[in-house]
């Protein structure tokens, strides 16, 4: 059996003196390059150490930073990419927060936008309440989406006191709690060299790059700052909810609550459980098959894994005309995997298929960028996660299987149609 493959993907990694991480992948023949520059800090991250002082701030913090951070006292990021013609974005998740810009034409005064507003947090009273009126707006639009209200609905049975049960972007009350001294304090503690990564791939000269990011980024420096974990028990706090929406479908969100991996494996174990899911209920597996046949889901039938240092949900979800016989059935092809074994005819047909996708992303920048940054967050790298996949074996699956989907300590929510 193969137990690794050798690969150049044209990845460089370059730490600076102050300890932050870029990682480029320089691609000649394409038209663009995408940058990625992002914290591990997110919407879960409401309780730290700085500087010797302890701080709490509100649910909503972390995205309502993100927001603030394309305004400074001179001028707005979004108007500066304008000119130089970049599409730029941001978006903030439960564990981090990224900002990012694509660009074919312009790309290095680009790089610069972003490496300067990124550096230059500028927060009043007055722009904050400004800001309260735009995100509180957002928050209503997010409660009228299904798919979100679906992940939070399942998120809130399933945990009873972290913070990822409350919405990314908080409430209209959490937010208007904020204030500028809170900012500083989160920036402060998380916009740091040793948290941050930044990620480039696509058309671009990549010594000019470096250098651009030397002379940008040498000021950064390192502060006394650490997370602190949240005590949640391991049973779920409810096993079962629903609420009435504008759908013309039941759908549901089928979570089991999972004990996080230790920080040093956890990129490694959640690429194995990732592995081990696609077995069981991938588009290729026999119970996917089944499900879609019997008209019990559709193509919306999926899976995901939302880790972090301290927390872990592996989720179901989708369209069904019956989510319960549809979670019957998923439970049941699971125990039938712990009895049976996993053939190895399916670890490698999921194999192949993670293999190439891997590889396949890293032939596109945003894909790519997004990729090398993702692992270094979880302490691995692209190469690793291709070493890994060609090494996994049926043994490692099963153990993995056995300690994991305790049916006890999983919760459902189904959003149902809303009668006229």
């Amino acid at each position: 059996m193969r137990k690794d493959i050798r690969m150049d993907l044209g990845i460089r990694k370059t730490v600076l003196d102050n300890g932050l991480t870029i990682f480029t992948c320089p691609m000649p023949e394409k038209s663009s390059a995408f940058a990625l520059f992002g914290t591990k800090f997110g919407s879960v991250d409401q309780h730290f150490m700085l500087d010797g002082r302890e701080i709490t701030v509100p649910s909503g913090t972390a995205h309502f930073l993100e927001h603030k951070l394309f305004e400074n006292e001179d001028s707005d990021a979004f108007k500066l990419f304008a000119r130089t013609g970049a599409s730029s974005n941001a978006y903030t998740s439960y564990d981090r927060t990224c900002f990012v810009f694509q660009a074919t034409d312009g790309f290095y005064d680009s790089l610069r936008i972003l490496l300067s507003f990124v550096r230059e947090p500028y927060f009043t009273k007055e722009t904050i309440d400004k800001e309260q009126g735009i995100i509180s707006e957002e928050i209503r639009m997010y409660s009228d989406s299904p798919v979100w209200q679906l992940l939070a609905g399942v998120l809130g049975l399933v945990y009873e006191k972290h913070p990822i049960r409350e919405d990314i972007a908080g409430t209209e009350e959490s937010i208007g709690r904020i204030t500028p001294e809170m900012l500083y304090d989160c920036y402060n503690a998380f916009y740091t060299p040793d948290n941050m990564v930044l990620s480039i791939a696509g058309k671009f000269d990549e010594e000019k790059t470096i250098e651009i990011c030397r002379e940008a980024l040498s000021d950064m420096k390192r502060r006394d700052s650490k997370k602190l974990p949240v005590r949640e028990g391991c049973e779920v706090a409810v096993r079962s909810g629903s609420r009435e929406m504008s759908v013309a479908m039941k759908q549901f969100s089928y979570a089991y609550k999972e004990k996080a991996f230790p920080v040093e494996r956890q990129y490694m174990s959640e690429l194995y459980l990732e592995i081990l899911l696609y077995i069981m209920a991938g588009s290729t597996s026999r119970l996917y098959g089944e499900l879609y046949d019997d008209g019990l889901i559709n193509s919306s039938f999926g899976f995901e894994i939302l880790e972090g240092d301290d927390f872990m949900s592996v989720i179901f979800s989708g369209d069904s005309r019956d989510p319960e016989e549809t979670v019957r059935r998923i439970g049941k092809a699971i125990e039938g995997f712990k009895r049976n074994g996993i053939p190895n005819v399916r670890v490698e047909e999921v194999r192949r298929l993670l293999l190439g996708d891997t590889v396949c992303c890293m032939d596109e920048p945003e894909a790519a960028a997004s990729e090398m940054a993702a692992a270094y967050f979880k302490k691995g790298s692209v190469y690793d996660k291709i070493s890994a996949v060609c090494a996994v074996n049926r043994q490692d699956l099963e153990k993995m299987l056995s300690e994991h989907f305790d049916s006890s300590k999983a919760a459902l929510f189904i959003i149902n149609p809303k009668e006229s």
